[in-house]
């Protein structure tokens, strides 16, 4: 997935389908940015078109890093999940209400 732009949640869609998220470093990014693992789960390159195309161009050349990538997404989609936000969000309201 290229979105050089900024990043929401689309990241967690990309874990969904083990496809990597490309993306450039900008202030502008959601909060969900955090879940980006540069080189584990995705790619963040220098706000700027030649790194990004760079970075990009040698994904598509590299079957290894293709793989390493993908794997990492779904292993992030493991770890992201609805229960687990369901189960943070719970956890948070009670904490609130006990203070």
């Amino acid at each position: 997935m290229m979105m050089p732009g900024p990043v929401g949640l689309v990241i967690l869609d990309c874990f969904a389908l083990g496809i990597p998220l490309f993306t450039t470093d900008l202030a502008t990014h959601g909060p969900e940015i955090a879940y980006l693992q540069a080189g584990i789960n995705g790619v963040m390159t220098a706000n700027n078109t030649r790194a990004y195309a760079d970075a990009v161009v040698a994904y598509f050349g590299d079957p290894d890093q293709q793989a390493a990538l993908a794997g990492g997404c779904l292993e992030s989609a493991r770890r992201y999940t609805l229960e687990g936000m369901v189960d943070r969000f719970a956890d948070g309201i009670m904490r609130c209400l006990a203070t």
